[in-house]
């Protein structure tokens, strides 16, 4: 849920309207709205009424984000569809890992081990967690407001991959390191929740 701060700073660029612009129809000086949106203090009840009413909007929508609760029920339909996408590769990708472990078992290879282990079972934990977290958010809202963060997430993500995979193959890092990534490609969970955050707007 953003903060009062979050929600005067979202409305007025939605009004386009500068700090100045705001600060003139409330009468008051462009550094109270920017202290107000860097949350370094806050507007009292009156105040949040004549901003509410400058930015047109219902006062209960800076205080509560009552707005992006109803956004969020709108966009349910989006939401089970991104579950939908998620699932399918998840379940194609499970069910050749386990067809490949039933003919192992009957002393027939038909994916490598090499494969097997670092890209069929990676991609299962990455897009099995990213699916978890997807179908819980067609019933909660946990998604991260701050552009930047989802950056980092990201990123995150991205170098905690590339780690995986060049640890795998950086002999001065060690035989023992590199069989034991090789044996756990559950550490694949960490990079699917950080995409997941990072890409869930």
């Amino acid at each position: 849920m953003r903060t009062i701060a979050e929600n005067i700073t979202m409305f007025r660029k939605r009004a386009n309207l500068s700090l100045q612009d705001l600060a003139e129809r409330i009468t008051v000086t462009q550094k109270a709205v920017d202290s107000w949106e860097h949350d370094e203090s806050q507007p009292d009840l009156d105040t949040l009424i004549l901003i509410a009413t400058a930015l047109g909007v219902d006062v209960t929508d800076l205080i509560y984000d009552r707005l992006e609760l109803q956004e969020y029920k709108t966009t349910k339909l989006v939401r089970i569809k991104t579950a939908i996408i998620l699932i399918i590769p998840f379940v194609l990708d499970l069910a050749a890992v386990l067809s490949s472990s039933f003919f192992e078992s009957k002393g027939q290879i038909l994916i490598p081990s090499w494969f097997l282990h670092t890209i069929l079972l990676p991609i299962a934990y990455l897009l099995g967690i990213a699916a978890l977290a997807s179908i819980g958010t067609i019933w909660y809202n946990f998604k991260i407001n701050s552009e930047n963060l989802r950056i980092l997430l990201v990123g995150l993500g991205i170098i905690s991959v590339c780690f995986y995979y060049l640890s795998l193959y950086i002999p001065s890092l060690g035989y023992q390191f590199s069989s034991w990534l090789y044996d756990h490609p559950c550490l694949f969970l960490l990079p699917g929740i950080l995409f997941f955050l990072g890409f869930n707007k």
